[in-house]
């Protein structure tokens, strides 16, 4: 009797299992949360999912179509930071932490990291220690250069305020100069603070701080400090306008260094392209420098 009892207990759990089985997955995605899905046959299908069953999704799609996926034929699946607009797809800016050389106020996030290739010669790698702290770390290298010789990039910086609106961050940039012969200047830095103004997608930011050096005398602050007003403006659904400017203590507003760029971007990699100049060089009639810098998040 108590092993019948046992075996239709065991036979009931089973049936149970059973019926959790067939509808496992209806809360496994969240509501209004942008999902890609990429294919057997190669395609990638970005949306919404609707519903979902044992076997398929009702995904909806930017544009408003709805379509049904086969779970079989789904090869891997990511969530996608985005909102839609007019029916079209525009995703976060990847690269919304920092703008050319400057930092906004946004943090790069916990546990998320790029690493970035400013015109061939500084390669960095970025990295978001906490949703608050954020680290870069970098070299200044080219072909044949002694690595004894070779400058490196530390970045810090902490996001005291993140609002939808509003941003707040403090940081402190640091570059060494490996001392060589009479060289009596080891590094260089500055010391900031950033508020930007907007969102992820569009925004701008002043920052305002003091540059130092470190000598063999010691560390030396400069006396004035230095402002540098920048923008990222969404012009198109993967393309940005990104504008940043230094202005220096003491230097004519005709010698501050201008820098303006066009952003293209993905899920993973992003495109600067620009240039730098001043507005004396540019009335002297010289080139402006080509600017290029290509980012790859990995996960």
């Amino acid at each position: 009797m108590q092993s019948t009892f046992l075996l239709i207990l065991f036979s009931f759990g089973i049936q149970c299992l059973k019926a959790q089985d067939a509808n496992y997955n209806i809360y496994e995605y969240s509501e209004d949360q942008l999902y890609s899905f990429q294919l057997k046959n190669g395609d990638r299908i970005i949306g919404t999912v609707i519903t979902e069953s044992h076997a398929e999704l009702l995904v909806d799609k930017p544009n408003g179509e709805e379509i049904r996926i086969d779970k079989a034929e789904i090869v891997a699946k990511f969530t996608v930071e985005g909102k839609i607009k007019n029916g079209k797809l525009y995703r976060r800016d990847p690269n919304a932490s920092v703008y050319i050389f400057a930092p906004s106020a946004f943090p790069i996030y916990r546990g998320k990291g790029f690493c970035r290739d400013f015109c061939l010669f500084f390669p960095s790698v970025n990295y978001g220690l906490t949703n608050h702290l954020s680290l870069q770390g970098g070299l200044f290298w080219y072909p044949g250069m002694d690595i004894k010789s070779t400058p490196f990039v530390g970045n810090l910086k902490g996001t005291l305020l993140n609002t939808n609106v509003f941003s707040l961050a403090s940081g402190l940039m640091y570059v060494n100069f490996p001392a060589t012969g009479d060289d009596e200047i080891y590094g260089a830095g500055f010391m900031f603070v950033t508020g930007t103004l907007g969102t992820e997608y569009s925004h701008g930011s002043i920052s305002t701080g003091w540059g130092y050096i470190q000598s063999e005398n010691g560390w030396e602050i400069m006396e004035k400090p230095i402002a540098v007003a920048a923008l990222n403006v969404r012009v198109l659904p993967y393309l940005s306008f990104v504008s940043e400017n230094w202005f220096y203590p003491d230097v004519a507003l005709e010698d501050a260094l201008l820098t303006i760029s066009a952003r293209f971007f993905g899920q993973q990699i992003g495109l600067d392209i620009g240039a730098i100049f001043s507005v004396n060089s540019l009335k002297d009639g010289n080139t402006p420098i080509p600017l290029i810098s290509i980012t790859y998040h990995y996960r």
